[in-house]
């Protein structure tokens, strides 16, 4: 971990789940409306609910499967890519957010790694 970067103190909270979900899909900042709306918006995008994100990250903390590195906005990148199976450069286009399109090898190599982390998940239980 580089040194200017402070590890997180405390378990992250559905709202948390909710920005980062946000930013992934380039709405940082703004608001749908009413918390309905957007939980629905997020449920579109990802497939599933922040609350089952959370659940999903908490499992793979503590079962230590969560690969070295592994972010929240990997583990939604991965969600995201089951829930639509887009082509690679709309992926690669839409994980880069307004900071604009991710590198293929990267969107592959960590969908893939948090895949597998969630696919080991399900074996172990």
């Amino acid at each position: 971990m580089s040194e200017n970067k402070r590890k997180r103190e405390s378990a992250p909270t559905p709202d948390d789940i909710m920005l980062v979900g946000k930013e992934v899909q380039n709405k940082s900042g703004r608001s749908l409306g009413a918390p309905m709306s957007e939980d629905r918006a997020f449920r579109d995008f990802f497939g599933t609910s922040a609350i089952v994100v959370l659940a999903l990250w908490q499992l793979l903390v503590e079962t230590e499967l969560l690969p070295e590195g592994g972010t929240m906005m990997h583990l939604l990148w991965t969600l995201f890519f089951f829930n639509v199976y887009p082509k690679q450069a709309q992926a690669c286009s839409t994980a880069g957010a307004s900071s604009g399109a991710i590198d293929p090898k990267t969107w592959r190599k960590l969908t893939l790694r948090e895949g597998s982390a969630a696919a080991a998940l399900m074996t172990a239980f």
